[in-house]
């Protein structure tokens, strides 16, 4: 981390270890409300408070559940949705973590025989993008296999409902056919 108040000094000790040798790397950072840093690594969560190096505190919140993809990691009123190795969670200060793809693990786990989520594992780089649209209480997530198969979900968070949305090409805001899980 930089100097606090200048961000253009690094020093050779400025750094934070998060569970080093884990074999997990880090995958995201988002700003957790009033309470800290939310760090995301593949399988596991952990949350940095403290106003200056000599009083940062790191702790584990979650183990197991972390954020397969930095591009899934979207926040909006104090929610945070991302994708898991084994679904799609939210994180919220009200509910905790909690997984809400359950009506879409039929889906993911159909695609893959090793019962791992395939788009969560193929995935990498801009074929995985995310948004909400806030006005309307939704997560959109759109998975891209290059072959054509493209899929976007979208979790309806105020009725907590998904729709998917399945076209040989998508775009955010389009039309397209959809199945509604519920």
């Amino acid at each position: 981390f930089s100097n606090l108040g200048d961000e253009t000094t690094w020093g050779a000790n400025d750094y934070i270890d998060i569970v080093p040798y884990d074999g997990d790397e880090i995958t995201g950072l988002e700003n957790y409300s009033s309470d800290g840093l939310l760090i995301f690594k593949k399988r596991s969560i952990f949350l940095l408070q403290g106003d200056s190096p000599t009083n940062f505190v790191v702790q584990r919140i979650a183990q197991g559940v972390g954020c397969s993809h930095f591009y899934s990691l979207q926040v909006v009123e104090e929610i945070i949705f991302f994708l898991s190795w084994d679904g799609v969670y939210q994180l919220a200060p009200t509910t905790g973590i909690r997984r809400i793809s359950d009506t879409l693990t039929r889906y993911f786990l159909d695609a893959n025989t090793d019962s791992s989520i395939y788009f969560a594992s193929t995935a990498v780089g801009p074929a995985l993008t995310s948004t909400v649209l806030p006005l309307h209480k939704q997560y959109w997530i759109k998975f891209s296999q290059g072959s054509g198969d493209n899929r976007c979900f979208v979790y309806q968070y105020d009725k907590e409902t998904w729709t998917e949305f399945a076209e040989s090409f998508f775009t955010f805001g389009t039309g397209g056919n959809f199945n509604a899980y519920t």
